[in-house]
């Protein structure tokens, strides 16, 4: 416990709190969450898929 106040809580707090205040989109458990991974991956692929068409 001592470590986590000491080094992961600020940190967190100084690097990671303030970017989640202006992101676009935040994925609850990260790399783990396969179905929003998913849903982030097709959505990127359906926009790449329309510039290249021309839309």
């Amino acid at each position: 416990i001592k470590q986590y106040n000491k080094f992961v809580k600020p940190a967190f707090e100084q690097y990671i709190e303030p970017t989640v205040q202006v992101a676009d989109i935040v994925v609850p458990r990260g790399g783990e969450n396969f179905v929003a991974l998913d849903l982030i991956v097709q959505h990127v692929h359906s926009q790449l898929e329309k510039v290249s068409q021309g839309r």
